[in-house]
């Protein structure tokens, strides 16, 4: 599955809007404030290596540890290309709704007692360097 930003910033830069999809569960959360473990691919790299000189083993979480929007995320697209972008918000597919998952957190206490390193990079920090330096450039296959 193709990271969500190879959708958003080509909408943002080509339209001028990013598309996210209305909450389907409104008493919980508006639309666009659902809620992701979102981390970037070079923290998750990083972590994971980690586990090459570490001698601790079984199952552990890889992610922030902490919770972001989807209104955070495009936020952090709008700065990124340094231009005007609006947030449309859109139904959700019906096949999705009733399956999707409005809030993800990955609990990283066992990592963080294991010793491993948390994530470097904020989210906008990741999206800003992850745009500017991948998308925009065409730096991804």
């Amino acid at each position: 599955m193709a990271s969500v930003l190879l959708k958003m910033v080509p909408d943002a830069l080509n339209t001028g809007v990013i598309k996210l999809f209305k909450s389907s569960d409104p008493n919980h959360f508006d639309d666009g404030d659902q809620v992701r473990d979102f981390i970037y691919i070079k923290d998750a790299v990083r972590m994971v290596a980690e586990f090459l000189i570490n001698d601790k083993m079984g199952i552990y979480n890889i992610g922030m540890g902490e919770p972001h929007t989807w209104n955070q995320l495009a936020a952090g697209v709008i700065k990124a290309v340094e231009r005007p972008v609006t947030i449309q918000y859109i139904d959700m597919p019906p096949d999705l709704v009733g399956k999707y998952q409005n809030y993800t957190l990955a609990d990283m206490s066992k990592a963080q007692k294991a010793g491993l390193s948390m994530p470097k990079f904020t989210l906008e920090a990741a999206v800003i360097d992850y745009v500017r330096n991948y998308i925009i450039p065409r730096k991804y296959w």
